[in-house]
């Protein structure tokens, strides 16, 4: 009996022992070592192994540093003889004997971790490590833009540029919104002709990213004018050209309303004509002593869908082929460019290829500008 009793005190006594082994070997280091740890793993104790706490890592420059944590499995610390912290790059970033990382400059290296053990081989574990600035790259650095009846819309995102990753931890901002609007999302719409900038911020790193914005303000009707019958009818065909426009049953040519004209107060009987011809006709004539208000009231017209019949003296074969006191043209469309400059669209078969139709004030074509009709530029537009 007593030699029972002793077995198993013997046997309680190893078990003791083992646990106060155990729990030496697998506690946590103190807050000193806090860069490595060890698990116990009674499932696995044949498996021992060093892991980080992560396997890619970024690190904003100007946030300096971060720490990475060891953990060591099923390995005794009395088996482990040295833990080191090493890495691929020290010009990108450097590690501490306690795993903190240090940012030097954009890049990437590798941070890895080696336990040199006792009894065993080396156990070792690694991270990337992407070290950015923060800088942000857009989709597009510059957008050409229409503005449009229908309104002419196009995205941009937002890059980090060093890890090339999209985000969307971003505020947008237009330089002048009455030029060109950003959405929250980065939707940019054109609004009139102009530039703008367009801004994205990071929220969280403040690095900003900047596209320049064109926009062109450009509108052009479907007014197609034929070949004129005689050459001087310039008037009637102009008018057979707005009146087509509107009614395209309208069959008849540009020498019967020329007839029907007559060769006075032409500017008068044109309106008539259109009058005359076009239901609910809305034409009127107009004159203007200076370029900007004549453009306006040109662009004005033809924003509302109305094609204008302009008085013009030619004073140049650029395009045309005759040069005339006066001779009375279509125009159809016009196109402001970013600057501010104004060319128009004009629809006269009497006019060269050159330009594809587009020309501006003076541009060797002067508006309604001669003596014969008092220096003034005339006009047959909306009311």
């Amino acid at each position: 009996m007593k030699s029972k009793l002793s077995t198993i005190k013997r046997i309680v006594s190893l078990v003791a022992l083992a646990v106060c082994l155990f729990s030496f070997c697998f506690t946590p280091l103190t807050a000193a070592s806090a860069d490595v740890k060890y698990k116990s793993s009674p499932f696995n104790v044949f498996n021992p192994k060093v892991t980080l706490d992560t396997k890619n890592a970024q690190l904003l420059l100007s946030k300096k540093t971060l720490t990475l944590t060891a953990t060591i499995e099923c390995v005794a610390k009395v088996n482990v003889k040295s833990v080191a912290w090493t890495s691929s790059n020290t010009a990108v970033a450097t590690v501490s004997d306690k795993g903190v990382v240090t940012a030097k400059k954009c890049g990437t290296a590798l941070i890895t971790v080696t336990v040199k053990r006792l009894i065993g081989s080396d156990l070792k574990a690694s991270c990337w490590f992407t070290i950015f600035d923060g800088s942000l790259s857009l989709s597009s650095s510059s957008l050409s833009m229409n503005v449009t009846d229908s309104g002419d819309s196009k995205t941009l995102t937002c890059s980090v540029k060093d890890l090339n990753v999209c985000t969307s931890n971003v505020t947008w901002s237009s330089s002048d919104s009455s030029v060109a609007a950003v959405s929250g999302k980065g939707v940019v719409t054109a609004k009139k002709a102009g530039t703008a900038t367009i801004t994205c911020k990071h929220k969280e790193y403040g690095t900003t990213a900047t596209c320049k914005v064109s926009v062109t303000e450009k509108k052009v009707l479907n007014v197609q004018s034929k070949e004129q019958s005689n050459g001087s009818c310039c008037g009637g065909a102009a008018a057979c050209a707005v009146i087509r426009y509107f009614n395209s049953s309208f069959s008849k040519k540009d020498t019967d309303l020329y007839k029907a004209m007559g060769n006075s107060s032409a500017v008068y009987k044109i309106n008539n004509l259109l009058n005359k011809y076009i239901k609910n006709s809305p034409y009127s004539y107009g004159t203007y002593k200076t370029q900007s208000s004549y453009q306006n009231a040109v662009i004005k017209s033809i924003k509302a869908g109305y094609p204008v019949i302009a008085l013009i003296k030619i004073t140049s074969k650029t395009y045309f082929k005759y040069t005339t006191n006066g001779h009375f043209t279509v125009i159809r469309g016009y196109e402001i460019a970013p600057n501010g400059s104004v060319t128009f669209y004009i629809a006269d078969s009497y006019r060269t290829s050159k330009n594809g139709g587009r020309f501006s004030i003076p541009a060797g074509t002067f508006f309604g500008y001669s003596k014969a009709h008092g220096y003034k530029y005339y006009l047959i537009l909306k009311k």
